[in-house]
């Protein structure tokens, strides 16, 4: 399976999405989980019904809650199903997501400065 940014899995009744790609000798996937709006929420970035066929109500980036994965890793976990692979974002929600990455407050510092480096100039 090749991962790419887009892709999505569930784990533990969340969505979580594949936001970059992070260059190096071991490629890391950048993800980050979707969760349903409420009071508090980071709503940088707020998905709606349609955005995604998982998606049944407004729901939020959970940008705080970004880590990183080995590449590799991730796609086997996804691969042996111990998470469930679901549809792909689409390119221009993606965008957004990215974008609100970028924007976000809660986005761990690390992260932000490797995914400014990675697709912020051209935003």
């Amino acid at each position: 399976m090749a991962l790419e940014p887009g892709h999505t899995y569930i784990n533990c009744g969340h969505l979580w999405v594949v936001i970059a790609i992070l260059p190096g000798t071991n490629e890391m996937a950048l993800v980050a989980n979707l969760t349903s709006k409420q009071d508090g929420s980071d709503t940088t970035l707020i998905l709606k019904n349609g955005d995604h066929p998982f998606l049944k109500h407004d729901t939020v980036m959970n940008y705080i809650d970004t880590r990183d994965y080995g590449k590799d890793d991730l796609a086997s976990r996804i691969e042996k199903r111990y998470f469930e692979k679901r549809e792909p974002f689409s390119s221009n929600i993606l965008r957004k997501i990215q974008q609100g990455l970028l924007d976000s407050p809660n986005t761990p510092k690390l992260y932000k400065k490797s995914c400014t480096q990675i697709f912020g100039k051209d935003r």
